[in-house]
């Protein structure tokens, strides 16, 4: 309910129902609790699922909004969608492939939007788009995608772009992991070799790999099942070609299958690894609390840790990872049939909690698989999105998650931001105990831009005013306060408060505050007695008027 109490007969009222009534404030609504959303059908004549593979990205933000490469049934191409501030991804005119057997990798950088994708020919593919602020719209530089080789590739192709502006390509053509590499913003492409990595890089059919960036170095890692390991080679930004360091992050009798994902955290000689694989455990009859997925972790010095994040018996599938810098946070994404879960972990010492996690992306009319995120960090302003695909109903889900602002402190200040949020809403007083007050009101927003998991863009906080001045501030949406002195009358104001400083119109509501024993307790023997007083004076009023024959 919304109250600005105005009449001594409402106080009234008010003072009774304050006497009656145990103190009860609102909780503020839940923070970092995922909201799934179910998409739109991409039809029924794929022979994969969308959001094919873990190892490739295709979702970005950007321009204060979440935006996918998804496959779009009417004319059978696969599109740039923008997710809206409803929730729902809108298809743009930016076409990515007319004819895709995967939706492909993509990589943001300022307004340039690189993706590498695979032909039902094989043959790889490659498209640049540049992003308008003015129209919201990516648009593709050339008429037709570039194409890299038209060898045939057996996995899905990853991109990364280094320090001095090179742009790698890698997949996997057995009996090799290929990598190409353009100077020229992707206009043309070297022919795809083998790295020459010490060792070399001889894969069976059926492997995988990943390529992306980190501090002044490419990292390109693949998997090896034949030899029980993950392997990576390094490239120094700038160095020759043939130029490539060796490592082994992973070994063992079953530990590695074809799922990889790989993030560099970090720049310049701090930069880390982190990567997200899955293991071979249980197909040889390993015990079901053999780890299925393993976190692994490249610190700066060149050394590994690692930690089991599922077992066999967790039954989990398609690893994927989101970084969380600002809060020293990694997330987990796989899923298993019915969900999408996750589990997090602390960035710097990575631990994981048994099971299967907490189920992120949800559907009742499908099961889920092959979750797909970013190749880019999330933190506060991004929120985390996570999209899945499913069968039998064919369509894609979604879900999304508000993350912390370190340190719970503000958000940065938008400069231009001079618009104020939106009034709280249904402010209402409640008592308690030795003379507290406490207030409730529902949330406001600052625009009807999307948010993650919300309706509008959530406020930095609310300021709370009594008698004009401000008593405090809370990022909640209640408030408890002990006036000065009981038996008096109070107004209250809550205005919300935005990330640049703004402030909205006050919500105001009139309080008296009941006089209590010293004990604590409510004066039932004084309320009823000045009851009895006004109830009084009110058929002494009645008698006077009827006297004077004004009632009749």
């Amino acid at each position: 309910m919304s109250a600005v109490l105005r009449t001594p007969r409402v106080l009234l009222v008010l003072a009774i129902v304050m006497a009656l009534t145990p103190l009860r404030v609102a909780t503020a609504e839940d923070t970092g609790v995922p909201q799934t959303y179910l998409g739109d059908s991409y039809g029924e004549s794929r022979l994969t699922l969308p959001t094919s593979y873990e190892q490739q990205s295709k979702l970005w933000f950007h321009d204060e909004a979440w935006w996918a490469i998804m496959y779009d049934a009417a004319d059978a191409a696969s599109h740039i969608y923008e997710l809206l501030a409803d929730h729902t991804w809108q298809s743009t005119e930016a076409v990515i492939n007319s004819d895709p057997r995967d939706l492909g990798d993509a990589l943001l950088d300022g307004d340039d939007l690189y993706v590498i994708s695979r032909a039902w020919s094989g043959s790889l593919e490659f498209r640049r788009l540049r992003y308008d602020a003015a129209s919201r719209a990516y648009a593709a530089s050339t008429p037709e995608p570039v194409t890299i080789t038209t060898r045939g590739v057996s996995t899905p192709a990853t991109i990364a772009k280094d320090t001095t502006g090179r742009l790698w390509a890698a997949f996997v053509s057995a009996p090799s992991v290929l990598v190409a590499y353009s100077d020229d913003d992707g206009t043309t492409w070297t022919e795809p070799v083998a790295p020459a990595v010490p060792g070399g890089v001889v894969v069976a059919p059926g492997e995988t790999s990943a390529v992306v960036a980190f501090g002044e170095r490419i990292a390109l890692m693949w998997s090896d099942q034949v030899g029980d390991a993950f392997r990576l080679g390094m490239h120094v930004d700038g160095s020759p070609e043939d130029q490539w360091t060796a490592e082994t992050p992973l070994a063992g009798p079953g530990m590695a299958d074809d799922h990889i994902s790989l993030k560099g955290v970090g720049t310049g000689r701090s930069a880390t690894l982190v990567a997200a694989v899955k293991t071979s455990q249980g197909d040889r009859g390993e015990p079901g609390s053999s780890p299925l997925m393993m976190v692994l972790r490249r610190e700066a010095d060149g050394t590994w840790t690692s930690a089991p994040a599922s077992t066999v018996d967790d039954g989990m599938n398609s690893p994927g990872l989101q970084v969380d810098e600002s809060n020293d946070s990694i997330y987990l994404f796989a899923f298993a049939r019915e969900a999408v879960y996750v589990k997090r972990s602390s960035l710097s010492q990575l631990s994981f909690e048994d099971g299967r996690g907490s189920p992120f992306v949800l559907t009742a009319a499908s099961t889920l698989a092959d979750p797909t995120g970013s190749k880019h960090p999330v933190d506060a302003s991004t929120g985390l999105v996570v999209l899945a695909s499913g069968r039998p109903a064919n369509r894609y889900s979604h879900a999304e998650m508000s993350l912390p602002t370190p340190g719970d402190g503000p958000s940065v200040a938008d400069a231009n931001d001079v618009d104020p949020p939106t009034l709280p809403g249904d402010l209402f007083p409640q008592p308690g105990d030795s003379g507290a007050v406490g207030l409730s009101w529902s949330a406001s927003n600052d625009g009807d831009r999307w948010s993650p998991a919300s309706d509008g863009v959530p406020v930095r906080g609310y300021a709370i005013y009594r008698d004009g001045a401000e008593v405090g501030t809370t990022t909640r949406t209640s408030f408890g306060d002990v006036p000065p002195r009981a038996g008096t009358t109070y107004e209250y104001s809550v205005r919300a408060v935005d990330g640049a400083g703004n402030r909205s119109s006050p919500a105001t509501v009139l309080v008296i505050v009941p006089v209590q024993h010293s004990d604590g307790g409510v004066p039932w023997k004084g309320l009823l007695l000045a009851l009895a007083i006004v109830a009084a004076m009110a058929l002494v009023l009645v008698a006077v008027l009827r006297r004077r024959g004004t009632l009749s």
